[in-house]
């Protein structure tokens, strides 16, 4: 069994907050439940067991805020607006 962590979504707010796992869920109340485990398939299996099928599916990624940086498709994009000239 992973280990499962639940967080308050006001916890996850804070600037130095650090995820603990890559799997998680959020539910109704607003909070995540984190799955510690390698593989998304399993913690979607341990979600299915304690939730119930079909009523979460389990998210991969960190999340949060950003960091502050856009994505090279936004600098692109960004750039490319500025130097290029009117239509006419």
């Amino acid at each position: 069994m992973p280990k499962i962590i639940e967080v308050g979504y006001l916890l996850t707010l804070e600037e130095n907050y650090k995820h603990p796992s890559a799997f998680y869920i959020r539910n109704c109340l607003g909070n995540f439940i984190y799955f510690q485990t390698k593989c998304r398939a399993t913690a979607q299996g341990w979600c299915n067991e304690l939730y119930g099928v079909g009523f979460y599916k389990v998210n991969s990624g960190k999340t949060g805020k950003s960091s502050g940086t856009e994505s090279a498709v936004g600098r692109l994009n960004t750039k490319s607006r500025m130097n290029s000239k009117g239509v006419r």
